[in-house]
């Protein structure tokens, strides 16, 4: 019986095994193709949505939000810290993902024999005359190259070395993504490029000027890039405890002190010493006013020589001594009721532009004078260059 059953069982165990391998020859056959990229396409896109609810019997509230939405669209461009998705063939494998010859991080979860989802990282490069502008996927079988063209982001401007001046200073502007350079205007007019590096450009302020002047930077590339207003700066602290940012023109529209008082605008107060000509530390030119109070609650104070309409206030503090993160209540008008807070920086010249809307009473406001009240409880010096309004 045995003897008989042999031959059957033989064959049968080879037929297994010959279906086995016929099973893995053709697994194999089907996941060892190399790579195919046909297309890379979007995952979302910004959508506006406007909503209009009834407010009352007669009147409606109007509420603009931005909304994520799902989107699929080929695109050639990549922005930085975007989503996409590589769309193809035989990417299962996938071992490797390069974009312009820099590694990219993606998750084997998101990975399937027809698309690949990951994010760009600010680290690939921009695409330029010298990068492959290629994105490359590899597999254990192969790799693909597809033409992938990365947008260089519009600069930030964060700062500038000064925000008033003459004619022909040269003043530092510094930010990120400054990398072609083309333009700095004052307003409208063209200022000279001395130098400029991807993080920062030495400019000479343009003849003409009237006025307090917005700073635009232009840069331009091989694609993106853009113009961008700036720079930002601090607006203080309004009574809700929020922080305020503008973008901060060049000049005034009115100058209150610079080097000395001008347009007729004065110094008074209480429990003050101040200096007006002081040479111990100064922003821009040969003078700042040093304000020393003798105690809690003290107050300088800036009269205008004449009421002048602004939209906001703009001045540079630097903290004496053993003053970092002291308070100042800066006020207008003489009204206590409404006041911004200025934290003192220690050893730092910190340059401020703050919107008259902070105060509670509209954004254009007569102004007649600045209050600079102390509110720490403590004596403290301090010192103010280029003050006036815009």
């Amino acid at each position: 019986m045995k003897l008989m059953n042999t031959p059957s069982k033989i064959i049968g165990l080879l037929a297994a095994v010959l279906l086995l391998f016929g099973y893995s020859a053709c697994k194999k056959s089907d996941s060892g193709d190399a790579p195919v990229i046909t297309r890379i396409r979007t995952i979302s896109t910004t959508k506006t949505v406007t909503t209009i609810t009834p407010a009352t019997l007669t009147t409606n509230d109007t509420v603009t939000t931005a909304k994520i939405v799902s989107a699929d669209s080929t695109t050639k461009t990549g922005l930085l810290n975007t989503q996409y998705a590589i769309v193809g063939q035989h990417l299962k494998t996938t071992t490797k993902l390069t974009i312009n010859g820099a590694s990219v991080y993606f998750s084997p979860t998101l990975v399937t024999d027809n698309t690949i989802i990951f994010t760009l990282p600010a680290t690939v490069p921009y695409s330029s005359s010298s990068t492959s502008n290629k994105i490359t996927v590899t597999t254990l079988y192969g790799s693909a190259d597809f033409d992938f063209v990365i947008q260089q982001p519009v600069a930030t401007f964060t700062s500038a070395s000064q925000l008033a001046g003459n004619a022909g200073d040269q003043i530092t502007l510094t930010g990120t993504t400054f990398n072609g350079l083309s333009s700095v205007k004052f307003g409208t007019v063209n200022a000279t490029i001395v130098s400029s590096t991807a993080t920062s450009a030495v400019v000479t302020v343009p003849t003409g000027l009237t006025g307090a002047a917005p700073i635009s930077l232009t840069t331009t590339a091989i694609t993106g890039g853009g113009t961008v207003l700036g720079p930002v700066v601090s607006g203080g602290i309004n009574m809700s405890g929020a922080a305020l940012t503008t973008v901060a023109p060049f000049g005034f529209n009115t100058l209150g002190y610079d080097d000395a008082f001008k347009n007729g605008w004065s110094d008074s107060g209480w429990s003050n010493t101040p200096n007006n000509s002081s040479t111990a530390v100064v922003k821009r030119g040969t003078s700042a006013i040093a304000v020393q109070y003798s105690g809690g609650f003290d107050g300088f104070v800036i009269q205008a020589g004449a009421p002048v309409t602004a939209t906001s206030v703009k001045l540079s503090i630097y903290g004496g001594t053993g003053t970092d993160g002291k308070l100042i209540h800066l006020l207008i008008n003489d009204n206590y009721n409404n006041y911004v807070t200025i934290t003192l920086v220690a050893g730092a010249w910190t340059t401020y532009n703050i919107p008259l809307s902070a105060f509670g009473t509209g954004a254009t406001v007569t102004v007649t004078d600045l209050i600079f009240q102390e509110f720490s409880g403590n004596p403290s010096l301090f010192y103010l260059d280029d003050v006036g309004v815009i």
